[in-house]
């Protein structure tokens, strides 16, 4: 196939998958990332900033530190709540998992089987929440350090 022929077919193939067109199809796959809530920033309701709040003072072993460290260590601490939140969801698959209507042969790894793929994305997000925390934990050390200069 000659480059002409090639473009050409890149073009109309492009314009096949350029995602939705429509109103209603933009608006819901704007709300893909919302789908569980784990893919972007934790609530705002009391109690989650609560728990923010406590484990951000834990954190800074409830010194007063500089603007700067306060701001790592509530980063650290919004990343470590949804790191249990994530946590807690895992538990809930595996219960649910559990307890779902058994496959007619009766067998327990295709039950298992069906849940992995909601395990595996639990896994991934926790993973990153935990990896984020511990970031956050070392840029904070940084911050509080001494410079030796």
């Amino acid at each position: 196939m000659n480059s002409t022929l090639k473009a050409a077919s890149n073009r109309r193939n492009a314009k096949k998958s350029t995602g939705p067109t429509s109103g209603a199809g933009k608006a819901t796959s704007a709300l893909n990332a919302l789908k569980h809530g784990f893919s972007g920033r934790l609530g705002c309701d009391a109690e989650t900033r609560e728990k923010v709040d406590a484990l951000a003072k834990a954190f800074t072993g409830g010194e007063k530190d500089a603007p700067q460290a306060i701001a790592l260590a509530r980063k650290a601490a919004e990343f470590q709540v949804m790191a249990l939140r994530l946590k807690e969801a895992r538990r809930r698959a595996w219960a649910d998992a559990r307890i779902a209507a058994p496959t007619p042969d009766g067998d327990a790894a295709a039950d298992i089987e069906l849940v992995s793929g909601r395990l595996a994305k639990l896994v991934r997000y926790e993973r990153h929440a935990a990896n984020m925390r511990d970031k956050a934990l070392r840029d904070l050390e940084r911050a509080r350090a001494p410079t030796g200069r």
